[in-house]
């Protein structure tokens, strides 16, 4: 891949090796609760506290990834909600199907509130 169109930094380190292969049309979702400094030159940058959230809503840091999922989808639409949800629910461990279909709607709105 030569230049992604999308790339989800979740820490400073990924953002930093990544950030230079990004075109001027990369969407870029940071996860602010650890990206404290996005490079200037980044244009569609979207800083979200993915795994605070996940952390103060749903309890456990463990569901940041399923949070981040839900951004990604809003923003990309590349999947319905519908095929998205069911395709999460079909593979989280029993008795946690509610709080990962909650931790896809926190992200899908942490980035329809920008």
């Amino acid at each position: 891949m030569l230049s992604p169109d999308f790339l989800l930094a979740m820490t400073q380190e990924a953002l930093i090796k990544y950030c230079s292969d990004l075109n001027s049309r990369s969407i870029v979702v940071v996860d602010s609760t650890f990206v404290k400094e996005v490079p200037d030159n980044l244009k569609q940058v979207y800083s979200v506290p993915i795994t605070q959230v996940a952390k103060e809503q749903l309890g456990r840091e463990l569901f940041a990834n399923i949070v981040a999922l839900g951004a990604i989808a809003e923003l990309t639409k590349a999947v319905s909600r519908s095929a998205l949800e069911e395709a999460v629910l079909a593979r989280v461990p029993k008795g946690t199907e509610e709080a990962n279909r909650k931790a896809l709607e926190l992200g899908m709105s942490l980035v329809s509130e920008q």
